[in-house]
């Protein structure tokens, strides 16, 4: 059931990427140092090479990089990135009996901006051998299909939104993951999954304040036959300033031996105040003195820095030391060695990334550049109904509403909790496929 749950993940992943954002760099090199106490120094460990047709780019957003909810994330670059739309990457390794010789290469095939398949090879000294394919199936500009290694993940909308994901293993096990909404945001999500006679239900409920689209707390159940009850196993709470997360604490509820609620870790997020990109995480646990320790304490910290192209330019993890008191490059028997990983870019020109139009006969945007609202003004060939996004150059929705079946559209919308910045509005619908780039100048 984990292994079905994990894949159940990944599929949520891509699917919520399908918008690929372009921008006039791409991800070329990323390059891992880990710690050596043995030495007191860093090593060169591994290192991922992307490559691209012309026209096409990508880069791996903070979020993917980090985990930023997920303290034991590992970030692992030469791994499926939905969001990467490179032709092939090669992966090395320090360790290598062969100097220069790549020990993974992961060939993708491109289409329309999208995925279409995905093959990673594994090189035994002498041949590259075929390891894990994935293989991408869309439908007006949706994800509905995914086969990774022989499991199928199908996803399922309505009115736009994920309704329904099926998760079927060719072990025999299967799950089905349904969506419920409350004004756009996501309210439920029930796991069901089986294999043989085995079944368990889970549920994830997301709590929010008025007027809010942001969750204050996600509760976690799973479904007990015995009693008929919904036993709450944890509930993650968060605190937010300007809509974003500063704060995650996970409460965890007669776990490990213990009767109650205990928090077993807590999250504190810090940000740029000008760009308000993420630049320090620190991260407290309970364990991480044995079970029977009672209180928090400090155990990780992840940094960031951004280049010139305000892109992620490297990520620190340090890990703490109680007897110097500080942040230290520590080996940590949960989260391994301290590392420093640098990312390289390069400048190339975008294949497009203003037109990309279908139907849509005139859409306006304005004012230009904008500060705290913009207007949509558009006129279809033919009434649509379409999903619209507005997203960051590097590639995250950070808004997104559906309309119905409209011909002459207006709407405006406010952006005063976004930074400045360029910014692209998609519309997608079954005859409609805008991209139309602004700017947000205060």
């Amino acid at each position: 059931m984990k292994h079905l749950y994990h894949l159940a993940i990944i599929g949520l992943l891509i699917s919520s990427l399908y918008v690929q954002a372009q921008t006039t760099t791409r991800l070329k090199k990323v390059m891992i140092e880990r710690y050596n106490p043995q030495i007191s120094s860093y090593e060169k460990q591994d290192s991922v090479e992307y490559y691209y047709a012309p026209g096409n780019g990508g880069a791996i957003s903070v979020e993917e990089v980090t985990g930023v909810g997920n303290p034991f994330h590992r970030f692992e670059p030469a791994t499926f990135l939905p969001g990467m739309l490179y032709d092939s990457a090669l992966a090395y390794r320090r360790q290598m009996n062969t100097p220069g010789q790549a020990f993974q290469k992961n060939i993708q095939a491109i289409n329309n901006m999208a995925i279409d398949k995905f093959t990673r090879y594994n090189y035994n000294m002498t041949n590259w051998i075929k390891g894990d394919t994935v293989s991408n199936t869309y439908s007006n500009n949706k994800l509905t299909k995914q086969v990774y290694n022989g499991d199928i993940l199908e996803y399922i909308y309505n009115s736009g939104k994920l309704d329904t994901l099926k998760v079927s293993n060719v072990g025999g096990g299967s799950a089905t993951i349904s969506y419920s909404y409350y004004n756009y945001s996501i309210s439920d999500i029930n796991y069901l999954y089986t294999y043989g006679t085995y079944t368990q239900q889970v549920k994830d409920h997301y709590v929010y304040s008025p007027s809010t689209t942001l969750p204050d707390q996600v509760v976690h159940t799973i479904y007990n036959p015995g009693t008929s009850q919904w036993d709450t196993v944890n509930v993650k709470t968060y605190t937010y300033n300007n809509n974003l997360v500063t704060q995650e604490q996970f409460l965890e509820y007669n776990q490990h031996g213990h009767t109650g609620v205990v928090t077993t870790y807590k999250i504190d997020i810090q940000y740029d105040n000008q760009n308000r990109r993420l630049e320090d995480i620190i991260w407290e646990d309970f364990y991480i003195h044995g079970p029977s320790y009672a209180g928090l304490v400090k155990h990780m910290r992840k940094q960031y820095t951004y280049n010139q192209y305000d892109k992620l330019a490297t990520y620190n993890v340090d890990h703490w030391d109680s007897a110097s008191n500080s942040w230290q490059p520590l080996l940590d028997t949960a989260m391994g060695y301290a590392s420093k990983t640098w990312f390289e870019y390069e400048v190339y020109w975008p294949a497009s990334i203003i037109q990309a139009k279908r139907n849509a006969t005139d859409i306006k945007l304005f004012p230009c550049p904008a500060s705290d609202f913009i207007r949509i003004e558009a006129t279809f060939e033919k009434a649509e109904s379409f999903t619209a996004s507005i997203v960051d150059i590097s590639g995250r929705i950070v808004r997104q509403w559906n309309e119905e079946n409209i011909q002459q559209y207006t709407r405006t919308v406010p952006l005063t909790e976004l930074p400045s910045g360029n910014f692209i509005l998609k519309l997608s619908g079954n005859r409609l496929n805008s991209i139309t780039c602004f700017t947000v100048a205060r």
